[in-house]
């Protein structure tokens, strides 16, 4: 089974949140899902879940989450898309099953329960590092849910910041974030609730500066929202992470697609095309704005090319996902895009 193949069917399941079996039934019912893998029925067979199950656990061993995060933004930085000097941190909570019905009687060992607010919560977080500018992530880590917020601080600067954003739950923490940004000033939200009293004059500026740290939430929202990944699939903390990885390359490519589609509205649709196919491997997955019936389809890894099949929406292997797939907005933007993947898997 070819490599680039499997890698496809990868990346359908996480855009339809499907599990291994799911996937594989939905390209025996989706005409779209395989002309955009490449399955032809009337030569060979769907892989089954025991191949797609085998190639995730290749991914996993080889920490290749990591490589492909990196392949998807220097794909963007080639093609414009450059990480500024700004940086949004924030953490965000992936809920684990919490219940005790299992064969072992207790809950996964690796996931802990934290509180936001007087809501409590069971799972792991998952700690995000957004360009200011393009909301582009560039670092992303997991840990389990009891991790306090600031203690991922150092880890998710690149060290080029000039100004690092956050919550109140990075505050004062402005000697660590000049130990991994020397030249970085602190932008992080402050305290002010003193008793009773609520100081006007940090609470002006704290609004101020959520007007630029809104902008992780726009990235986490596309992780969460649009590709479903608000529960954990396996247990402990060696399969989730790589999944959270892979997960925000492909939300990284969902936002250039969709900002590109945002300005052929304002610079003109000739202008922007040209622009898109001006990258290695130009093309991409979307569903078209013009026909809700149809989508685009066009190779996005290392082969390029285009063609139309039909758009059949939810079919009936996939019948879970149809709730999600009825949400506004999620047929009208676009499912992914393309980019030229270099490494190198073990035999």
């Amino acid at each position: 089974m070819p490599l680039e193949r499997l890698l496809r069917i990868y990346f359908l399941q996480l855009w339809f949140n499907l599990s291994d079996p799911a996937v594989g039934e939905a390209l025996y019912d989706s005409a779209a899902m395989r002309s955009f893998a490449g399955v032809d029925l009337g030569s060979e067979a769907a892989p089954g879940e025991t191949t797609i199950c085998k190639f995730r656990h290749l991914l996993e061993r080889n920490g290749l989450g990591k490589t492909l995060l990196k392949a998807t933004n220097q794909y963007l930085k080639e093609n414009g898309m450059k990480i500024g000097n700004g940086t949004i941190v924030d953490a965000t909570i992936i809920s684990a099953p919490s219940s005790t019905k299992n064969q072992d009687k207790e809950r996964d060992p690796e996931m802990h329960q934290t509180a936001r607010g007087r809501q409590w919560y069971f799972g792991m977080k998952a700690h995000v590092g957004v360009d200011s500018k393009t909301k582009r992530i560039h670092t992303i880590l997991a840990s389990a849910g009891n991790v306090a917020d600031s203690d991922a601080l150092p880890h998710l600067l690149h060290g080029k910041e000039t100004r690092v954003w956050g919550d109140q739950a990075y505050q004062r923490q402005t000697d660590e974030i000049r130990k991994a940004a020397p030249g970085a000033r602190d932008f992080t939200n402050r305290r002010y609730r003193f008793g009773g009293r609520i100081d006007a004059r940090i609470k002006a500026r704290n609004r101020r500066q959520s007007a630029v740290r809104e902008k992780v939430e726009h990235s986490i929202g596309i992780i969460k929202r649009v590709f479903g990944f608000q529960k954990v699939r396996y247990r402990g903390l060696a399969k989730n992470p790589h999944r959270l990885e892979v997960t925000a390359a492909l939300a990284n490519l969902f936002r250039h697609d969709a900002g590109c589609s945002m300005r052929e509205r304002r610079i003109g649709v000739g202008a922007c095309r040209r622009k898109r196919r001006s990258g290695p491997a130009a093309g991409a997955i979307s569903a078209s704005r013009t026909d809700r019936h149809r989508v685009r389809v066009e190779i996005p890894v290392v082969m390029t090319g285009r063609f139309e099949v039909p758009w059949t929406g939810a079919t009936s292997a996939a019948e879970r996902q149809s709730e999600r797939l009825k949400r506004p907005g999620f047929r009208h933007h676009p499912i992914g895009s393309a980019f030229s993947v270099r490494f190198a898997l073990p035999c």
